[in-house]
């Protein structure tokens, strides 16, 4: 189910304290008496495998080894006798650093880092550069770990921000060629998604040089083209957070690994914080050590089309919000920043910075470390600054999109929209909530060169047809500006419930995921299958099935598909052809002739699923660890032209790394054989022959035997998977057997389909176990219920929650009738008739 490392950063985490200093935004009275290096404590080892719960690993705690306490004081020495290798990359010079206080380009820049109070050491690094001649900038922050584990920390701190700005550097010379307009946002937008890989592979080369010229543990370890691998633990003394963006006059994307904050401060003075997880994680974070770290990072992507002022951006390690009393506090001290670096100018805030951060690294007893970007004041934007009145006509702007709120929008259908508020926006346009006469709805309103006539076409023949189905976010109606009726135009759906997350949430495990178990996720993956047979049973194949699409309940396994509005009738053209990594072989690789269509979606799908079961992308595995860059050309070499499955049974030189990625060989192991079976055969066949990809009805039958077989363990309680009857496997927790509980073959009334249900406690009986070819799975129609007697404990029997009398077979020959509400005792060989011809059998 893959996992889900925390990296234990330094013992002593303090907890926000009160109090704050006159004269300074938001800053503590005092210097804590107690902030003095804390004692290295025993690390949790980020790489250590220990119990997995409901579908996540927990790091197991660890100490650092009597060898590496031997070794520290050589360490020191060594580095500096040893003839130190450099890269290219360490050699190439990075990105020029912007001066702090001053402006740069379109922006002021501010740079300051505090070592805590009796640090030897400042673990923190940051950098501010403002590539394409101050046009953007890059602000990065990291923190190293500082724990016996990572004594190293300081420089994978300083590599981070080093490799990030290199990164970023390149991303926003792309991001400064956009017009504004939207134009290039969705391949901008994946590039996005691509550079936590790409930066992490680039920390990872510069950790293993430097621990090859200086091993960590004072041996020379092999070379990574003879062991095949090179082993996890090796990148664990360097650990180290990163927070890292690039703001430009049009774009805002920020990356977070591990704790620190992102905060968003705009020229109204709301405070934002888009990557906020919650409650601070105590003494754990992730890490750029872990397997698979950028996996975990979290993505935030703003775009400002048109005259929309991106807000001030302000990044910091954890040292500076721990030494508030709670979160507003943090948040009054960033407003405050931005405030007076409005009123006395960007230099004068600077000279102040190293003060006031030094309070609060007295305060929280770390080190502290902030940069930021702010717009210079200037025109209207400086009147406001400075206290002056928002012109009439600006007070109800939107901040940051292209529409205003309390604007009046049309519908075609004739009812009025009033827009109220910003979602959020994306590769093809923003999304605002909005007021009609029928409730609150969501409206998707495209990028100027983006709405063009064919995606009008497109959004009339979909909304045309009619359809509702709950499991889509379908268009509802076309939206137009009366003022300018053919500038642009948007559509209406329902607005998504907020008991629906996103799948890379689940892919971080992250907290608000925390409901999900083995039920619940097969339950995702069914739902989803069920979903987009649905809607290529009405001939319509959707183009772009990825992970950002999908979002699901953690708690009941209900999924909602969204951004429909390229779907289109199979055989028509769109402009969307797919995202790289869920594309066909044939599409990435540009064949004669390939288009996207249901077959394609047939793919897209398959990987989606890997992705739900396994936490892993199916050809991502050793030879995608190999690759340095991964560039376009990467992509289509591994997605097209050369794609191996991790597990194809001919060829293993794309097996997953087991020190980078055992999660993945992990969750294999646990899926049933029924589920292998048809991920080796769409993944080795169907790469080559797409008329032998597993079709949508194998995928629901499967998903559905391996629902119907999830078993509890009667020593700790966990969810299994089992293979549908096989033999009882050992728990994925405690390791012990599992003990299955009897089952009911169903066999229905017509087609004759053979069904099988484990009957352990609660177990239930729905409708679409009767039915020959149910049309979807409706977890609220409950038939039957295995339910304990009230008076002798452990006896059970299945409770009939239908309308119809059912009619059971006793050993003797004798009939008897089970009414609705009534319960037939459970034993083995028990017969059951439940009408229309489906019968059932009781066994052991």
């Amino acid at each position: 189910m893959g996992q889900a490392r925390r990296t234990r950063r330094r013992g002593d985490r303090r907890g926000r304290r009160q109090g704050h200093a006159p004269g300074v935004p938001g800053q503590p009275r005092a210097a804590d008496p107690g902030g003095q290096q804390p004692a290295s404590a025993g690390g949790r080892h980020p790489l250590g495998l220990h119990r997995r719960r409901e579908g996540r690993l927990v790091a197991q705690a660890g100490h650092r080894t009597a060898r590496h306490a031997a070794h520290d004081d050589q360490d020191a020495g060594r580095e500096r006798r040893r003839r130190r290798l450099v890269s290219a990359a360490e050699a190439a010079p990075g990105p020029p650093a912007a001066p702090a206080g001053e402006a740069s380009g379109d922006w002021c820049v501010l740079r300051q880092r505090v070592k805590g109070p009796g640090k030897k050491v400042n673990q923190d690094a940051c950098h501010v550069s403002s590539p394409g001649g101050g046009q953007a900038v890059v602000l990065a922050v990291a923190d190293g770990h500082g724990s016996a584990a990572h004594f190293r920390s300081e420089q994978g701190a300083r590599w981070a921000v080093e490799e990030f700005a290199r990164c970023a550097g390149e991303f926003a010379h792309r991001a400064i060629a956009l017009d504004g307009a939207g134009t290039g946002y969705r391949e901008l937008r994946d590039a996005a998604r691509a550079l936590p890989r790409q930066l992490v592979g680039r920390w990872r080369r510069r950790a293993l040089l430097a621990d090859c010229n200086a091993p960590a543990d004072g041996r020379l370890p092999p070379r990574p083209e003879q062991s095949g691998h090179t082993p996890a633990a090796r990148f664990t003394p360097y650990g180290s957070t990163l927070v890292g963006a690039v703001v430009t006059a049009n774009l805002l994307v920020c990356w977070q690994l591990g704790d620190g904050d992102v905060v968003l401060v705009d020229e109204r003075g709301t405070v934002r914080t888009p990557l906020s997880t919650g409650p601070d994680l105590g003494d754990e974070t992730d890490s750029l050590c872990q397997p698979e770290a950028g996996r975990l990072v979290r993505l935030h992507w703003q775009a400002f089309p048109g005259a929309a002022e991106p807000p001030a951006v302000l990044l910091s390690t954890d040292g500076l919000a721990k030494s508030f009393a709670d979160d507003a506090g943090f948040q009054d001290f960033a407003k405050g920043v931005v405030e007076r670096a409005a009123e006395h100018g960007a230099r004068t805030v600077q000279e102040q910075l190293p003060e006031w951060l030094g309070r609060a690294a007295g305060y929280s007893g770390d080190d502290t470390t902030l940069v930021a970007a702010l717009r210079p004041p200037r025109g209207r934007a400086h009147s406001r600054a400075a206290g002056g009145a928002r012109p009439e006509h600006e007070r109800n702007t939107m901040v940051n999109g292209m529409l205003e709120a309390g604007q009046i929008l049309m519908a075609e259908s004739g009812e009025q929209v009033k827009v109220a508020e910003l979602f959020g926006s994306g590769g093809q346009g923003e999304v605002y909530r909005v007021e009609t006469p029928d409730g609150d709805r969501a409206l998707k309103w495209y990028y100027p060169q983006l709405a063009d006539d064919r995606q009008r076409q497109i959004l009339e023949g979909l909304i045309g047809r009619g359809w509702h189905d709950d499991r889509f976010l379908w268009p509802r109606a076309v939206v137009l500006d009366p003022r300018t009726p053919h500038e642009g135009f948007g559509y209406l759906m329902e607005v998504r419930p907020d008991r629906f997350r996103d799948l890379p949430a689940l892919f971080r495990r992250d907290a608000s995921v925390r409901a999900t178990t083995q039920r619940s996720l097969v339950t995702a993956a069914l739902h989803t299958v069920e979903a987009y047979r649905t809607l290529h049973s009405k001939g319509i194949a959707y183009r772009d099935i990825n992970w950002g699409n999908i979002f699901f309940d953690p708690a009941t396994g209900d999924v909602l598909v969204c951004d429909n509005d390229n779907a289109v009738v199979e055989g028509e053209t769109a402009a969307v052809a797919g995202t790289m990594d869920f594309m066909a072989p044939e599409l990435v690789r540009g064949d004669k002739g390939a288009q996207p269509g249901i077959q394609s979606d047939l793919h897209s799908l398959a990987v989606l699923l890997f992705l739900l079961l396994v936490n892993h992308h199916p050809l991502e595995g050793a030879r995608a660890l190999r690759i340095r860059c991964m560039d376009e050309a990467a992509k289509r070499q591994l997605y097209g032209s050369e794609p191996v499955f991790l597990f194809d049974p001919s060829r293993s030189d794309n097996r997953p790394d087991p020190d980078e990625q055992p999660g993945v060989l992990d969750a294999w192991e646990l899926l049933p054989e029924v589920l292998r079976t048809l991920f080796v055969k769409t993944f080795t066949q169907g790469l080559a022959d797409p008329g032998a990809r597993v079709r949508e009805t194998q995928w629901r039958d499967a998903l559905s035997t391996v629902l119907d077989s999830i078993a509890p363990c009667a020593t700790c309680g966990q969810q299994n998977m089992t293979q549908p009857g096989g033999r009882p496997p050992r728990c994925w927790d405690c390791g012990e057997t599992l003990r299955l509980p009897p089952t009911l073959a169903l066999t229905t009334g017509r087609l004759r389909v053979a069904r099988s249900v484990l009957l352990g406690p609660r177990a239930k009986v729905y409708a679409h176990h009767l039915a020959d070819d149910p049309p979807r799975h409706d977890f609220t129609d409950v038939v039957g219920e295995v339910t304990e007697h009230p008076k002798q404990p452990g006896r059970y029997g299945l409770t009939n929650r239908s309308g119809t009398v059912w009619t059971v077979r006793l050993d003797d020959g004798t009939v008897q009738d089970v009414a609705p509400g009534r319960t037939a005792a459970l034993r083995p060989g028990l017969l059951l008739e439940f009408g229309g011809g489906t019968e059932a059998q009781v066994r052991v």
